[in-house]
């Protein structure tokens, strides 16, 4: 996390989303919209003075704040289906509360009520979708429009996290965050029961021209969660293809899964893989097909 962010910054940010009231804390709790959000001004209506302070001075520093505290918590507890970019660069959490805590130093009477925001960083079953939300509303971006996508889906508020993720589809150009969106689809038709539309999902993601490797990675462990042996054979293709996923992304990746079917939330396939993938797939990735099949 960026280092000089004053504290009476994050104290005064602390004290405005510590207020029901307030015009941002009101624009974190709504509900995202398929078209990119208007990005708040000076301008926007009912901002009061010290919001209208932070916005005109400090916008880009609060976002920051914001999503790196979004990430930090879909870093440390997100469900595995809701991870679409596991190789990105993992939240300092140390970083985070050491300017959490320069905030919630400074004296201020109303300390119970206005800095509460920044005391509860990761409540039980948020993924602070709000932060995001209002990170998005101060600073456009689609790195944070993705972000917003997976907290969402990991809240299982489905409905939204489509909206989010599909806004992704209609104005983004990256191929990498394109396929970080479909990844957040087919997660989110999955856990809705819609698994045809999932593994479509995640071929989709996978065939991007640059996808994150959650696509691909997914793509092969639907279809053989599917058990089509023709997808399987397909989509281990493509990861063959894709000679820049790190290994130590697929090992990641392979740990989540086997946790996954040990605990029960995910059953292993009986199924005969084909034997040609293992003369060519690396060890990694054949141990994650392990990890998830039974072999006939």
């Amino acid at each position: 996390m960026r280092e000089g962010i004053h504290p009476e910054v994050l104290q005064l940010f602390a004290e405005i989303l510590g207020d029901d009231e307030a015009t941002l804390t009101r624009i974190s709790r709504m509900r995202p919209r398929r078209a990119f959000p208007e990005r708040v001004s000076v301008g926007t209506p009912f901002l009061s003075t010290r919001e209208r302070y932070l916005v005109e001075w400090h916008r880009e520093e609060v976002a920051f704040v914001l999503h790196q505290g979004c990430r930090l918590a879909l870093q440390e507890s997100c469900p595995v289906e809701s991870r679409t970019t596991f190789e990105d660069p993992p939240v300092d959490r140390r970083m985070w509360e050491r300017e959490r805590a320069r905030a919630l130093a400074v004296p201020h009477e109303d300390t119970a009520r206005a800095r509460q925001a920044l005391r509860s960083d990761h409540r039980p079953g948020s993924f602070r979708s709000d932060w995001a939300r209002l990170a998005l509303a101060l600073a456009p971006r689609d790195e944070i429009r993705v972000d917003l996508a997976c907290a969402l889906a990991a809240e299982e508020r489905w409905e939204e996290a489509e909206t989010s993720a599909n806004g992704i589809l209609d104005t983004c150009r990256s191929a990498y965050l394109r396929s970080a969106a479909f990844s957040v689809l087919g997660n989110c038709a999955y856990q809705q029961g819609r698994p045809d539309y999932a593994l479509q999902a995640y071929r989709q993601s996978a065939l991007e021209a640059d996808p994150a490797p959650a696509g691909p990675l997914f793509w092969l462990a639907h279809a053989i969660r599917a058990a089509d042996t023709a997808m399987i054979q397909t989509a281990a293709q493509r990861i063959l293809a894709l000679d820049e996923i790190p290994m130590e992304v697929v090992i990641s990746f392979t740990e989540i899964l086997r946790s996954e079917v040990e605990s029960g939330r995910w059953l292993a396939t009986p199924i005969q893989v084909p034997a040609t993938l293992g003369k060519h797939l690396r060890k990694p990735v054949r141990e994650m097909i392990d990890a998830i099949t039974i072999q006939e």
